[in-house]
């Protein structure tokens, strides 16, 4: 009975020794992983770095891009851009992967540059754009179903004038169900004519025209935007021909063929 204190004795060292070195290695594979680590407070504070063939403003809200002879959008664009300007340069495609970060964008300037397509595959990620001014391309195709099955429901305004559609943007409820304001003047259109799509277009307030190659105007042409919630102001500006016919069956709440015909739908 006397030996127990001494097993006893023996056995806590024991156990202290095996704790210690336990302990030991746990610190040695924490130190490890943390210098492999970046620590989250890094990752917050990293600079927010403007790309080099732009001027930023407004805490890298705003990146002006335009007229820098560009023929992509800039690479690394700040994911704090609410509004990107990259007009009169020579991108032909938007469709590279390069707007995918920018999900804070909001408004989108690419007038003046060679684009011959609008896809919506191409600005899926962009829940928030509001407004897109495509204006002043070379775009014949606009493509509102895209393989990223999204739709742009901030989109309010969207600006294709001075391009080369044929027709009017098919299905456009598909990729932009909010819109407001559609511009397609100075375009090679020849029939105004609007499909189903459009009358799911409860917020469509103006539509422009102008400068089109149609020269007749039915009531069965805008039978889609009637169906509709809109109580609103279209306005189709013919180019300047005096060949320009509108149906008799078409509502003419104000006309004047010579410098704009409006037609306020009830």
């Amino acid at each position: 009975m006397m030996a127990l204190p001494w097993i006893v004795d023996v056995l806590t060292a024991l156990l202290l020794v095996r704790l210690t070195s336990a302990s030991a290695e746990d610190l040695t594979t924490s130190a490890a992983g943390s210098e492999g680590a970046t620590p989250a407070s890094s990752t917050l504070n990293r600079p927010v770095i403007c790309p080099a063939q732009c001027d930023c403003f407004n805490y890298h809200e705003t990146v002006d891009c335009s007229r820098r002879d560009l023929d992509q959008i800039p690479a690394s664009l700040p994911t704090v851009v609410r509004r990107l300007y990259v007009e009169g340069n020579r991108i032909e495609d938007l469709g590279d992967g390069r707007l995918s970060a920018a999900t804070n964008l909001s408004v989108l300037i690419v007038e003046d540059n060679r684009l011959t397509e609008l896809n919506v595959d191409a600005l899926c990620r962009l829940a928030r754009l509001q407004e897109l001014d495509a204006s002043g391309n070379q775009i014949q195709t606009v493509v509102t179903v895209g393989r990223c099955g999204s739709q742009l429901t901030a989109l309010k305004e969207l600006n294709l004038g001075h391009n080369r559609l044929t027709t009017l943007p098919a299905n456009l409820s598909a990729m932009a169900p909010n819109l407001e304001i559609l511009l397609l003047s100075h375009n090679e259109i020849t029939s105004p004519a609007f499909d189903v799509s459009y009358s799911s277009l409860s917020l469509l307030r103006h539509v422009d025209l102008a400068h089109n190659d149609f020269r007749r105007l039915r009531a069965s042409d805008l039978a889609p935007l009637r169906s509709g919630r809109q109580r609103t102001m279209h306005c189709f500006r013919p180019s300047s021909r005096p060949t320009f016919h509108v149906a008799s069956s078409v509502d003419k709440s104000c006309i004047s063929l010579a410098v704009v015909l409006c037609i306020l739908l009830k």
